[in-house]
């Protein structure tokens, strides 16, 4: 736009770089170089932990993430995990029971969220792995989703 004769450009807003992974070398490349954290498939206790090890690497790298940039993506699943789901997850983490990364009702949901909340995990993407069949379905599942979820937000 213009002012006066000068022409003004908005100045562009610089671009967040959030990475994922939880092996040790994908922790402290976050925290070398990301804005943000947002893993799939951990644990609350995980989220933890790595954040330890990012922000010790954001330290050595004189650099910080902001403390509301720690997030999750938490697949879930109210018609069973899936078997191809299930597969990945026994080999991507044996040591689980998949109920604890896939939560299967809207209170497991919740009850997962509020742990990650409880260790300071502030973003959080919900990823259904079955979709509501059709517009009415969406519509029903997003208010459920919204009758249990929104009360978490701070």
């Amino acid at each position: 736009y213009s002012i006066d004769g000068l022409t003004v450009r908005p100045v562009p807003k610089r671009m967040e770089v959030w990475l994922g992974g939880h092996a040790p070398a994908a922790l402290r490349r976050t925290g070398r170089v990301a804005d943000g954290w947002l893993p799939s498939f951990i644990t609350p206790a995980d989220a933890a932990d790595m954040r330890l090890v990012i922000e010790a690497s954001a330290r050595e790298n004189d650099r910080s993430i902001d403390a509301d940039h720690f997030g999750v993506l938490i697949p879930y699943s109210f018609t069973g995990v899936p078997d191809t789901v299930l597969a990945r997850l026994a080999k991507r983490r044996p040591d689980l029971d998949p109920n604890t990364l896939v939560p299967t009702t809207w209170k497991s949901l919740h009850d997962l969220i509020q742990r990650f909340i409880d260790v300071g995990t502030t973003k959080f993407v919900m990823l259904p792995l079955s979709e509501p069949a059709d517009i009415p379905a969406w519509k029903l599942h997003l208010g459920e989703a919204a009758e249990t979820l929104l009360p978490l937000e701070n």
